[in-house]
């Protein structure tokens, strides 16, 4: 949770969910008297600090906190030692806060954690030089001032020539494409996400898509940091079976995956990505009632520019158990901010399901409330 905290005895406001697989940052908003906000600090999480020193110190001191961390090496190292002072103490203050962080997420010398960073202590305070601690650039958006979190869009498009307007419906809280500023990059929570499109060859509006969770998180991976990265959903989906057979049928969808930086590529905004997947599809249309498949999946995503966002993904399933098929989809969504509440998206994709295959498109208009 990222927290907005009132300094009043026994009170605490929580502005929004957040998702983090790290501690966070948080915003203390300071008041001297009731009702009223005096200021707002920024608190970097310990993690945003690592990441700042990292920024800060060249490779081969960083490894050399990256072995202390680890516990491969201690701090009478000669490579440490033969450091000038100034470097030793950020090397120094980085392996402990790194150690520090092994031990608290599960590493495999926990146990031996105390010790080692006793004597990093203990190296450290030898060492007549100030702290070196970064100051961490404070978020020119806090989480309080990103878009509002429920978000409501109206669009039109063609699927395999057939037009169709349609009304998506989201009642909470952040996807991968919407502007991250406030918002942790590369984490997607949904909850209740709606789609009702109308054909215009066709009668009526009909539910496209209903998936009461969807859920992705993209942890960038380092040689400091290796979180895995996971997504799941459920929910209701429109399957093809042929162009005239379309029925809304159960789905439950996740798995494990990478994702990694990309510091060559627009200005280090860019983030790639690979799932494992698992699917189950369960409807009275199938033969023997479901269909159970994986598959991998890949993917890149960037903000092109502070309003562009753009997200290219590729994704093959093989469906093995009941109803024998393939399911496969290449994909191009891109989104504009107009505004901090309102932004453009186009979505352009080929599908497969079965034996058909269809391409579609769309563009639509987004206002988050």
């Amino acid at each position: 949770l990222s927290l907005l905290e009132v300094a009043r005895p026994g009170l605490q406001l929580t502005n929004r969910f957040r998702w983090w697989a790290i501690p966070s940052d948080t915003v203390r908003a300071v008041t001297d008297q009731p009702g009223l906000l005096k200021r707002v600090v920024y608190r970097p999480a310990s993690v945003t600090i690592m990441r700042q020193r990292l920024m800060q110190m060249p490779a081969d001191q960083s490894g050399l906190a990256r072995d202390l961390g680890r516990q491969r090496i201690d701090a009478n190292d000669d490579r440490i030692r033969e450091l000038p002072a100034l470097d030793q103490a950020r090397v120094l203050e980085l392996g402990y806060e790194y150690t520090a962080y092994e031990a608290a997420t599960g590493g495999d010398k926990a146990a031996n954690a105390i010790s080692h960073m006793r004597s990093l202590l203990l190296a450290r305070s030898r060492l007549e030089v100030p702290p070196q601690k970064p100051e961490v650039p404070v978020p020119s958006v806090r989480p309080d001032e990103g878009h509002k979190t429920s978000r409501i869009s109206i669009g039109a498009g063609s699927r395999d020539g057939r037009r169709f307007e349609e009304i998506h419906l989201r009642p909470t809280y952040h996807d991968l494409l919407d502007h991250d500023a406030g918002y942790t990059r590369g984490a997607q929570i949904q909850f209740f996400d709606m789609r009702w499109r109308h054909y215009q060859d066709n009668d009526g509006l009909r539910l496209e898509e209903f998936k009461p969770l969807d859920i992705v998180s993209l942890s960038p991976r380092s040689d400091f940091f290796n979180p895995v990265s996971w997504k799941i959903n459920v929910g209701w989906a429109r399957k093809r079976f042929s162009r005239d057979e379309e029925p809304l049928v159960f789905r439950l969808n996740g798995g494990p995956g990478l994702a990694y930086g990309a510091p060559g590529l627009f200005d280090g905004n860019a983030v790639y990505y690979g799932f494992i997947e698992a699917a189950l599809d369960v409807g009275k249309r199938f033969e023997q009632g479901y269909a159970l498949g994986a598959g991998p999946a890949i993917g890149l995503l960037t903000n092109v520019s502070d309003r562009w966002a753009v997200n290219l993904q590729a994704r093959s399933l093989r469906y093995g158990l009941g109803d024998d098929h393939w399911s496969r989809e290449l994909a191009l969504e891109q989104r504009y901010a107009l505004t901090r509440q309102s932004a453009l998206r186009m979505q352009l994709s080929r599908k497969q399901e079965f034996h058909e295959y269809w391409n579609s498109g769309d563009i639509s208009l987004h206002f988050y409330f």
